[in-house]
């Protein structure tokens, strides 16, 4: 009887730190990485023609400032989440964004904002919003 109690501890010990390892993977330190272009100007044309073919849905243009700001494919859905005891649910779209702002030189900064970033937990992002971004800098290169 004694063995299996200690069995049952170990195992319980086990699949807690295992659930604790898994979700602290999911948030990484936030960046907004700057990538070097050829010029301004030919520059964010080039971003924002490989944001639409690609399939970024751009939803903010401002040639003046040379700025767009396209929305993320993760996720993108609605969710209900609890606001207080006792009261209803209140609707939570998780869209995350990536703004694009190239300077004088030509140089892009892009950064992440929306649902999937935390400033308030010390600058993290989801990892999956990091994978994309990547993805993104990988293809502007």
């Amino acid at each position: 009887m004694k063995i299996r109690n200690v069995t049952w501890i170990r195992l319980m010990f086990l699949s807690v730190l295992a659930a604790l390892a898994c979700g602290c993977g999911r948030w990484v330190p936030s960046e907004s990485p700057t990538v070097s272009l050829e010029e301004a100007g030919p520059g964010f044309e080039k971003v924002i023609s490989w944001l639409r073919s690609n399939g970024y849905d751009v939803d903010q243009v401002d040639d003046a400032r040379r700025f767009v700001r396209a929305k993320a494919k993760l996720d993108g859905d609605t969710v209900l989440e609890a606001v207080a005891p006792f009261t209803p649910p209140k609707a939570v779209e998780r869209i995350s964004y990536f703004g694009f702002q190239v300077d004088e030189a030509g140089a892009l900064k892009i950064t992440p904002s929306g649902y999937h970033v935390r400033s308030d937990d010390g600058g993290v992002m989801h990892a999956a919003l990091k994978e994309e971004l990547d993805q993104i800098i990988a293809g502007l290169r």
